[in-house]
């Protein structure tokens, strides 16, 4: 049934799922999201059990961490300077091949703890150009972006947090009963996948006033700095996101070697932990979103700060797994 101009242009939830491309790009999107949770568990567990190090294991979550912080600004100005369908889909189809060289080590046996960190160094790197892409490619192919914009952004994450609940749960039982090469080659096929949904979405080519030169990039790079701390507001977000992000990493670190080692629970156990997170973000998204204006971003900061510390002091005080589900 052919859609009105005013149906096209609802900002309701309904409305968006009834655009094709926007369609596509979810299903991609959720598709490989589902394989980067089976990738970062299998390699994680693998390199946990191979070392019996936390060290060893905590370096594969930190790397998404020292790129983002070193690497992050000039990645995503070179995203921005590059067409973005063959960025999208050129960044899957590179994931999909580290995947596979990798499984193909496992399976030869020449697999050494170098090869798993080098990949998941090349993945975050691919991660770093194909997220701001997609970023600028979600208003390009919505018909009325001022106000579909926001109700698109919302399907996108809290369909990611449904994935990431699901797939942490089925990502830890997959783990303990299938080879981590086998993983490798589901996570090559999300990507591959998602690379084939996006070739049939049409993204507008849009032009990109760049500047030349080395000086030129470093100018481009600054450009998105300078506006984001010229707002208050924004600067607020991004200085208070910093520090939960900071202060957030080791707890991603050490969650599968507190399942392991403290909780004695196995893969198993590190899924239901990660499938907690993610049904508590849902949890707070829906609660924050709803009561979002009753109270002031300030108090906002201050509940979160003391609901997150009180559970943080509950889970090594009562190392019990239930108790660190709830926690969690």
């Amino acid at each position: 049934m052919k859609q009105t101009k005013n149906e096209i242009h609802n900002d309701s939830y309904g409305s968006i799922l009834r655009i094709p491309s926007f369609c596509v790009l979810l299903v991609g999107r959720l598709i490989s999201g589902a394989g980067q949770i089976l990738f970062s568990m299998a390699t994680m567990w693998y390199i946990l059990q191979l070392t019996e190090s936390a060290l060893a294991a905590a370096l594969i979550p930190m790397l998404p961490y020292f790129i983002y912080a070193f690497l992050g600004i000039p990645l995503a100005t070179i995203s921005d300077r590059l067409p973005k369908k063959q960025l999208l889909i050129w960044t899957d189809i590179l994931r999909a091949c580290v995947a596979c060289i990798l499984a193909l080590l496992f399976m030869s046996g020449q697999m050494v703890p170098l090869h798993i960190y080098a990949a998941n160094l090349l993945i975050a790197i691919l991660g770093f150009l194909f997220n701001p892409a997609t970023q600028t490619v979600i208003p390009a192919i919505l018909p009325n972006p001022s106000k579909q914009l926001a109700p698109a952004n919302a399907l996108l994450n809290s369909s990611s947090k449904t994935i990431e609940l699901l797939g942490y749960a089925i990502g830890g039982i997959l783990v303990a009963l299938i080879s981590t090469q086998s993983i490798l080659f589901i996570y090559a096929l999300t990507f591959l996948v998602s690379s084939l949904s996006i070739v049939f979405i049409h993204i507008p080519v849009t032009k990109v006033v760049k500047q030349k030169g080395i000086s030129g990039f470093m100018r481009d790079s600054m450009q998105g700095i300078t506006f984001l701390f010229s707002r208050k507001i924004l600067a607020c977000c991004i200085i208070f996101g910093a520090i939960i992000n900071f202060a957030g990493a080791p707890l991603h670190i050490f969650t599968p070697i507190f399942a392991n080692m403290v909780l004695h629970a196995g893969p198993q156990g590190y899924g239901l932990l990660q499938s907690a997170f993610a049904a508590g973000s849902i949890v707070g998204s829906l609660l924050s979103g709803k009561y979002a204006k009753r109270l002031s971003l300030a108090r906002w900061f201050l509940i979160s700060y003391l609901i997150s510390g009180a559970s943080l002091l509950l889970m090594p005080m009562f190392p019990n797994l239930y108790i660190a589900i709830a926690c969690s």
